[in-house]
């Protein structure tokens, strides 16, 4: 009866096998009839025949109980089944006990949790810090290999954008692909400088002579104009023009006449680069037309004017020399000269320039090959 689950105790005898079988008979048919909560009832006969007695009981008794019960009956054994309030009772206490045990191992469990979770935070707190530390590394590695070279890549390219192309792009000898970008624009920032220097060279140099042309020297004058501004420094602007050179064209064509005008701009520079300057500049103005802007050493007005006349008399006599050509025939030219000074006469760049070609005609009309200063009765 204790193996399935109603509570009772039996004692067996030895040697009573058929009681037995009865016994598990009955017993299976109570435990359907418990089931279906219907009242329970027995053959007494037959129970009598095979010895054995029925009790019912609210409480289960001892085995001393039992005892008395099958010396008293005379019975070989006794089956006890408890009745209904019994059953009622025996679940009640059943669920009280295991509810009980549920909340006694609810806490078991909860301490041991908590014994466990105390156990592990250090570790789980180590774990933070190491993925704390292992990111700041990424960060800091992904810092050194990519954002830091993209930075200096914009500066460069910011730069460059300026108009300065001669800024420092960063190298490296990276194999990657950030290597290869770092690589690939320096390459394009000094194709990029070399294509601005030939721009600039076509833009601001003259293809014939290599002087600077009109447009550098406007440029160039200004800028000096501005340096020199409230310095006490003085300058002084030559305006030559070759004469007769439209019958050099006229006559034996325009490629003699270029090579004319490279003998003479050769000239110019031999006598500029031969006089003691703190500056120099030439340019071809257009056409057999050139300007020379000389800043001397001393540039007080009168050690200024001295240089200008100097120079223009060591042009004057230069370029009266014969030019050589490949054959036996030589050309015979010379120059008339212009002179302004700064800021004696002028203070702006185009003013300048007016007035040395206003002096330059005054020594044509002198009788060329000779120089003229300007003064202000010459615009009257």
């Amino acid at each position: 009866a204790e193996d399935i689950g109603l509570g009772g105790r039996a004692g067996y005898y030895d040697g009573i096998g058929a009681a037995r079988d009865v016994i598990q008979n009955h017993l299976m048919q109570l435990m359907a009839l418990v089931a279906m909560e219907e009242p329970i009832s027995f053959e007494p006969k037959q129970l009598q025949a095979e010895k054995i007695k029925v009790l019912s009981a609210s409480t289960l008794p001892t085995a001393g109980q039992l005892h008395e019960q099958i010396l008293a009956t005379g019975a070989a054994e006794v089956i006890v089944l408890p009745n209904a309030s019994a059953l009622n009772d025996t679940a009640a206490q059943a669920a009280r006990a295991a509810r009980a045990d549920e909340l006694r191992a609810s806490r078991r469990m909860a301490t041991r949790l908590e014994e466990i979770g105390r156990r592990h935070l250090m570790w789980v707190a180590v774990l933070l810090l190491s993925l704390i530390a292992m990111a700041a590394a990424v960060g800091y590695a992904l810092q050194r290999t990519l954002v830091r070279p993209i930075r200096r890549l914009v500066g460069a390219a910011r730069e460059i954008e300026a108009g300065n192309f001669a800024a420092e792009v960063p190298s490296s000898r990276r194999s990657d692909e950030v290597g290869d970008l770092l690589r690939a624009f320096a390459r394009m920032g000094e194709s990029i400088g070399r294509h601005d220097r030939d721009i600039r060279r076509m833009a601001y140099t003259d293809p014939l002579t290599g002087l600077s042309n009109r447009l550098a020297f406007r440029e160039n004058l200004e800028r000096r104009l501005t340096q020199l501004q409230g310095t006490g420094r003085q300058m002084a602007l030559l305006f030559a023009d070759i004469d007769d050179f439209k019958r050099v064209n006229d006559t034996l064509g325009h490629d003699v006449g270029d090579r004319v005008l490279m003998e003479v701009a050769r000239r110019i520079r031999q006598v500029v680069d031969a006089a003691d300057l703190r500056g120099g500049e030439i340019s071809r103005f257009g056409g057999d037309e050139f300007v020379l802007l000389l800043e001397p050493r001393e540039s007080d007005a009168r050690n200024v004017s001295a240089c200008a006349a100097r120079i223009a008399q060591a042009l004057v006599v230069e370029l009266a020399r014969p030019v050589q050509l490949d054959t036996d025939d030589r050309v015979f030219l010379g120059a008339s000269i212009g002179i302004t000074l700064f800021p004696s006469d002028a203070a702006s760049a185009g003013t300048l320039i007016k007035n040395g070609d206003i002096a330059m005609y005054q020594a044509k009309t002198a009788g060329k090959h000779c120089y003229r200063f300007y003064n202000r009765s010459m615009e009257q």
